[in-house]
């Protein structure tokens, strides 16, 4: 079965630090995967307030797009979806992050935009009426 089809995803840090992902990955002051774990992905975000867990959120694609996942963070997270109210992550648990969303990664907050051109961040084009 092949992979889902997943679009470009831009994730913003307030620290001034961006990236690409078309992939699963950590967040973090210093990611680790477990020993049995691979990711394309591993971002290190400073933080001299230690506030973020050395790995504090994974990421990844499904048929959905984007999802997020708290790894069992000191401080945890919270996800600032567009038009609705904060949503503290439960640790373990899979949340839909859509373009436009936000996630705060305890004190380091984290957008989530599209860079595919498509309407909805699914890869494909927008429809034209």
């Amino acid at each position: 079965m092949a992979p889902p089809s997943q679009g470009l995803v831009r994730l913003d840090f307030a620290t001034g630090q961006h990236a690409i992902v078309t992939g699963n990955g950590l967040i973090g002051r210093q990611p680790l995967p477990d020993p049995n774990e691979t990711f394309r992905h591993i971002l290190a975000i400073p933080d001299p307030s230690r506030s973020l867990s050395k790995t504090h959120l994974e990421f990844g694609f499904d048929e959905g797009g984007l999802w997020v996942r708290d790894r069992w963070s000191a401080n945890g997270s919270v996800l600032v979806a567009p038009t609705q109210a904060p949503l503290p992550l439960e640790a373990g648990r899979r949340y839909r992050a859509k373009p436009g969303s936000r996630i705060l990664l305890s004190s380091v907050e984290m957008a989530v935009e599209r860079v595919d051109g498509s309407a909805d961040g699914s890869g494909r084009p927008p429809v034209t009426r």
